[in-house]
């Protein structure tokens, strides 16, 4: 699937992760929850997990936040629609 693909990021995460305590951990919980990546958001400290449902996106928010608390992180989760109207000028 290429938009896993474009989630991957070989350059900038390796470094950012070290500063989320369990983020190996978050990140593989979500993945193996099914979901479509999971990605450090913009500098930090947000994870986003791509989800196809709105069922899915609770299972992987339920996944992440159980391996967040199992290194003793509190979480907040958040789900979000993705707008389908793109960028657009007011």
């Amino acid at each position: 699937l290429l938009f896993s693909r474009a989630l991957v990021d070989r350059i900038v995460e390796p470094r950012r992760a070290a500063l989320i305590l369990g983020y190996d951990d978050v990140k593989a919980a979500a993945m193996h929850s099914g979901a479509l990546g999971c990605v450090i958001s913009g500098s930090g400290p947000t994870m986003l997990a791509a989800a196809a449902s709105r069922a899915d996106a609770e299972r992987h928010a339920a996944a992440m936040a159980s391996a967040f608390a199992r290194h003793g992180v509190a979480s907040e989760v958040l789900i979000s629609p993705v707008s389908m109207l793109g960028v657009r000028a007011q």
